[in-house]
């Protein structure tokens, strides 16, 4: 799990596809929509998150 941050009461917690999601309340907001994509290139692999509609 990664985690850079203690959960506090100013953050929502949901679950999408068994992954657990942690965003400080309102942000949802500002940043909507969120994509989180999991990226396989060659011998790279990673998330790939991207916000707004960039």
């Amino acid at each position: 799990m990664l985690t850079l941050d203690e959960l506090n009461d100013n953050d929502e917690v949901f679950q999408i596809g068994g992954l657990t999601f942690v965003v400080e309340k309102g942000l949802m907001k500002k940043i909507s929509p969120v994509k989180v994509d999991y990226k396989v290139k060659f011998s790279e692999r990673g998330f790939a998150i991207t916000f707004g509609n960039a």
